[in-house]
This record gives structure tokens, sequence and C-alpha cells, in this order.
């Protein structure tokens, strides 16, 4: 003969340890999610004809990343032009907007796999800075946030998964108690 037990909605509590880990690992997540890499040219000239004031022509690179923050000051003097260089493997093509001075090449950011009309764009506009005495300021940026996503999602969804996980193992240990006791 079969008995049928009545089923009961049971609340299973889990570990406080459990939620606040997983809660920190999903805020985590969000958190390099908005911190991608951000690169920034601001580009000033400065000046009278007046011999008594000093001419001050500055650019400021300033790349902004979680891992690696870094600022740079280049003498306008020592730009000659900026480039699109095109890095290409088997799997994928990028683009990189170089700084060109008198002795280095400067890269405004790694290389990405980002739009290359913006950077295209990007590029003939500090040109035309360079070229154009008359313009006083320039001011781009150009954002990164490829790899800060991929790595915000997986630790999203650790965070989610952990939760999930702990869930069904308490679940499976309050049946296996209920089923001996």
């Amino acid at each position: 003969m079969i008995f049928l037990k009545k089923l009961k909605l049971q609340q299973q509590n889990q570990p406080l340890s459990v939620l606040v880990f997983s809660v920190v690992i999903y805020i985590t997540g969000l958190t390099f999610m908005g911190f991608g890499g951000v690169s920034t040219l601001s580009c000033q000239r400065q000046g009278t004809s007046s011999s008594t004031l000093k001419i001050q022509n500055t650019c400021k690179l300033d790349n902004s990343s979680f891992v690696t923050p870094h600022q740079q000051d280049i003498a306008l003097a020592d730009l000659l032009s900026a480039e699109l260089k095109r890095h290409s493997r088997s799997y994928h093509v990028a683009y990189q907007v170089v700084l060109l001075t008198q002795t280095d090449e400067i890269p405004l950011m790694n290389s990405s796999p980002t739009d290359r009309n913006a950077k295209v764009a990007m590029v003939d506009e500090i040109n035309q800075f360079l070229q154009n005495p008359e313009q006083q300021q320039l001011h781009l940026q150009l954002e990164d946030s490829r790899y800060s996503s991929i790595f915000g999602f997986l630790l999203i969804a650790t965070g989610i998964g952990s939760r999930l996980f702990a869930r069904q193992i308490i679940s499976c240990l309050s049946a296996i108690s209920n089923e001996a006791g």
C-alpha cells in the first residue's frame, strides 16, 4: 500500500556567510563592469605675442583604468602627428591611435577592436588641431571597457551561481535529513 505524504512548502534558510559572499561577489562584478579603460587627451594652446608671458602649449594624456592609471604631459611642440596602427592576429583585427613625437610613439590606449571609423575620425581631429594654430583646445576621450565587462559579468555569474548552488545543497541535505527522520 502506498501512502501519499502531504507536501509542505518549507522556507530554507541559507547561512549568512553564503549570502554575504554572493552579494560581495555580485557587487564586485557590477563595479568592474563600470570601470573600463578610458583615455583622455586634452591639448591646450595658451600664449600671447607679448614677450613677458611665456607660451605654454601642452597636451595631457590621461589613461585611466581600474588596474593601471597613467598620466603623461606632452609638449605640443614635440607632437608631430597622430596615426592609426593596425594590429592583426588570425582571429581579430585591432586598431590603435598613436601620437608621434620627435623621439617616440605614444599609444593613446592599448589596441582594441572598437570601431575603426571612430578612431580614424579621432586621428583626423588630432591632426587638424596640430595643423591649425588658431584652434585653442582639443579634448578627446576613448573608452575601452571590453575586458572589464567580461570580468565583471563572470563575477556576477559567480555571485548568482554560488547562491543557487548553496540553495541546491541545502535543499538536498534537508531532503536527506527528512527521509532519515
